[in-house]
């Protein structure tokens, strides 16, 4: 009775084949899954750099159109105090004041054409005689007026010169006084 039952597979030819070998692992660490440290840290500097970088334009946005109003100021200012030597000169000539006459910016230096509109030399308001410049090229130099104003000398004391805007002071250095 014992007797020994062997299986049967199939057509009973052999045993059945073998499954296919597994595929080999890499050597090393799994692969990680979600974000890298470096993505991170990128993604943290980005996130700083953005707020920090309007703050700084947000500062120097308006120092550097201060720096460029003043500087068409000081252009204005060097031109205008040339042309007070072109009153003296009439002055000295006629013993007046003299007409008035336009004078050309542009003839010096480009540069300053651009920071001036137009300029008056002579007569500038009934009874006052001097150079009148007005200034162009920034929204709040627009329009603006620097103006020097010949004050005739008495006696010994010779003629001077008094310098009034309508610019902001900051504009302006000390001997030039908003009116």
């Amino acid at each position: 009775m014992n007797r020994r039952i062997e299986p049967t597979f199939g057509s009973g030819n052999g045993p059945p084949p073998l499954p296919p070998a597994p595929a080999p692992r890499p050597s090393g660490p799994p692969p990680r899954r979600g974000m890298h440290g470096c993505l991170i840290a990128l993604i943290v500097c980005a996130a700083l750099a953005l707020p920090l970088g309007g703050i700084l334009a947000a500062i120097a946005i308006p120092a550097y159109q201060d720096y460029v109003a003043r500087a068409k100021v000081v252009q204005a200012l060097a031109f205008g105090e040339a042309l007070t030597s072109t009153v003296d000169d009439g002055f000295a000539r006629d013993g007046r004041c003299p007409q008035p006459q336009p004078a050309d910016p542009g003839a010096r230096d480009p540069a300053t054409a651009a920071a001036i509109a137009a300029a008056t030399t002579g007569e500038i308001a009934p009874g006052r005689c001097g150079v009148r410049l007005v200034l162009r090229g920034q929204a709040r130099l627009d329009g603006k007026v620097l103006e020097w104003e010949r004050v005739p000398g008495t006696g010994a004391t010779p003629p001077s010169w008094r310098c009034t805007t309508d610019l902001e002071p900051r504009l302006v250095r000390s001997a030039c006084r908003p009116r």
